[in-house]
Order: C-alpha cells, then structure tokens, then sequence
C-alpha cells in the first residue's frame, strides 16, 4: 500500500478515536448510592432546592393523630421538614394512631418508619439541652398501651418545660400553626436564625392542607410509595371509583350527604354505564346507603371492595383512573394526591366553600357543591381557588 494512503487511514482512525471518546464522555454514570430523593422528576415539577442544613443539630418529633391517612399527612410534613433542616425524625403514637406499626413499616418502605422503635442516638450536647436521654426517647416512642395517659401528660410536661426554660422548642399544635407554604418558610427561617435557640419541632397536628405540600408532590409521592405487595385489588383504567367513607354507621355517618348526591356526579358525567367500584369498609357493604347506589347502575358492572385490609383499599384508590372521593375523608384525599395516573380525574362534593372540613383545595380536581338538603348537587365543578380551605 502507498504511503498516502497509509496516513490516510491512520487520520482516520484517530478522528475516530476522538469522536468515541467524546460520545462517552456524554454518557451520564448510573450511581449506585441511593438518597431519600432519588426519583425521577420531570423539571416543570422539581421540589424547590433546600438550605445546607439548620446552623444547629436537632430532632422532630411527629405525635401521630389519627388513622392511616392523618399519620401519612404528618409523615410527609415531617420528611419535608427533615430535608430541609437535616434534622432527626422520633415517631411516637399520641392519638388513636395507626402508625408506627408493623404493617405501616412493610407498606410505606420509603416514609423511614422505625423498625423497631429503637431511637436514633442524638449527640450528647443535644441531649443535654433538651434534657432527654435513650430511655426516655425509648419510652416515648413506644406504644404505651393502657399507660397512654401518663406517658402523654409526662410528654407534655417535658414540653411545657423546655419551653419556659430556654425556649428550643417550636410546638406545631392543631389549628394553631399556620400550614401553609409561607407558614413553613417562617419556621424554617426562625429555626435558621443565629439568634434562634430552637432544636426541637413538637408536631402535634393533622397537616391538611394542600399549600405546604404543592411544591414537594413529587418527593412526597416518592416517601408515600405503597408497596405492591400490599395491593391485591386492580381496577380496569375504564372503571370509576367510588369511596364510601361511613364515619359512624349506626347513626348514618356519611355527612349528612345521601347516596343521591354520588348517583348524581355518576349521571352527570355519563359514568352509569362503565365499571364501578366502590371502595368502603366491611361495615358498609351492605349497607342501605351503598345499595342506593349499585341500583343506579347496571348491577353486573359493580364491585364492591372492602381490601384485605385498609392498606389494600387504600392501594386500590391510588391506582384507579377516575376518582369519587368521600366528603372530608382524608383517606380518599391522600389516595388521589399519591395517585399513580398522571391524568387521574377526581371529583369531590363538598357542602361549603366557606372553610369545609377536612378538605384541600387542589388543581385539576372537579370539585361539585352540594344543595342545601345534600341530596344533590346545585353548582358543577367549582374552581379550587374560590374554596376558602381550613388549616386541619
């Protein structure tokens, strides 16, 4: 071969060269870390960026109130917090909680529950100032049982102290903190202060309330993840599903809405002849309020799903299509606001803009107010602005 045509091909196997070092260069590394925030989120939807970490150590300790859907509420505010101050998290049963438990634990595997209610070790100068050591923490975080009063009154003595004392504790107590998103800013600005002497946050509230978590849906959704091996239940993407949420079925607990009101919104939007499944619990089956509503529709296409248990139902609302939520059921809420379709519809009646109970004020959802006898609905999707919402 001429020797033209051998620098020929030698130019052009080091113009390749370049070119393949190039391409991989631009090849991003797959990390083999992981991080509470390692989700894949779509930029328009990026949680807003957080501070380093607070100026001083300190822990939050979330005083569960309520049933499974409250205590997902009050994990999410925690982990937001937590992000943002890099503090430590302590769970405690306070109320009628559902979490920490077991079953929470194997469920929610990304909301850092305690295994086994062993106390994260906080440093001894941290100890010292909020005058706690293991076996209180120990004692606090476990469940009580019939000593549930004692262990709270100790609790909130303990509260009460440090608080006149020096003054590093911030009580986050129901219908008492602002829940919005500027309520946040405020504290976590208060918390970041030089002059600040706060290391403890005491949650003691519900934390309904749509405007502290708009902006962190995507990791909150990521924290919430339920399991799958807690699902048994899968509607079809053409069903709508209904829930049915009975506060007290001896005394006809749904709100004083009757079964017209849910008949209704399957009519108006011509859902009556598409699958239907009606998520409630055993008690109400058979109710007379749920068979009001399988006669408004072909009977073949109804099912009725009580779950393997309240993890289960409340799987099964988060993977449906349409949504018909329950009147000021933060079981239902919470199910549509971790939702897995991006383009779910929900709906939701409502009795009052004026401060509805229990109800956050979401866009894209159908919101539908209810006439003055709660049999029916007088005004078709009202825009979620004109609902003046409630801190819960």
């Amino acid at each position: 071969m001429k020797s033209g045509g051998i620098r020929v091909i030698v130019g052009l196997l080091f113009v390749t060269l370049i070119w393949w070092h190039l391409l991989c260069s631009e090849i991003p590394t797959l990390s083999t870390e992981s991080s509470s925030d390692s989700v894949v989120k779509p930029p328009e939807s990026k949680a807003p960026a957080t501070k380093q970490c607070a100026p001083r150590d300190g822990v939050i300790i979330v005083n569960f109130l309520g049933l499974l859907a409250n205590n997902l509420f009050e994990v999410a505010f925690a982990l937001r917090l937590a992000q943002e101050l890099c503090w430590k998290i302590v769970y405690r049963p306070f109320w009628n909680a559902e979490f920490p438990s077991k079953r929470g634990r194997q469920c929610f595997l990304n909301a850092q529950l305690p295994r086994n209610f062993k106390i994260l070790s906080l440093g001894s100068t941290l100890q010292d100032e909020i005058q706690l050591n293991a076996s209180t923490w120990y004692k606090w975080a476990m469940d009580p049982g019939d000593d549930a009063e004692h262990v709270n009154k100790e609790y909130q003595q303990w509260v009460q102290n440090i608080s006149f004392q020096n003054k590093s504790i911030a009580q986050l107590v129901h219908l008492e903190f602002d829940f919005t998103g500027n309520g946040i800013e405020r504290l976590v600005n208060d918390i970041y202060s030089v002059e600040s002497h706060i290391q403890v946050v005491s949650m003691e509230a519900f934390f309904i309330h749509f405007d502290w978590m708009k902006e962190w849906m995507p990791r909150i959704r990521q924290w919430l993840s339920i399991s799958p091996t807690c699902c048994q239940h899968d509607p079809p993407r053409n069903a709508v599903v209904m829930h049915v949420r009975d506060f007290n079925v001896e005394d006809g607990g749904y709100n004083g809405l009757k079964a017209s009101v849910y008949t209704d919104i399957l009519h108006h939007y011509h859902y009556k002849n598409r699958p239907l499944w009606i998520v409630c619990q055993p008690k109400t089956a058979n109710s007379p309020f749920v068979k009001e509503i399988v006669r408004s529709v072909h009977r073949s296409k109804v099912t009725i799903v009580t779950g393997v248990d309240q993890y289960d139902a409340f799987c099964t609302l988060t993977r449906a299509k349409t949504l018909v939520l329950s009147y000021v059921s933060s079981f239902s809420q919470m199910a549509a606001l971790l939702n897995n379709h991006g383009d779910v519809k929900v709906h939701y009646p409502l009795t009052t803009l004026n401060e509805p109970e229990v109800t956050l004020a979401v866009p894209g959802w159908k919101y539908h107010l209810v006439n003055e006898a709660l049999d029916g609905i007088k005004k078709w999707n009202v825009g979620y602005e004109k609902i003046k919402t409630k801190m819960a």
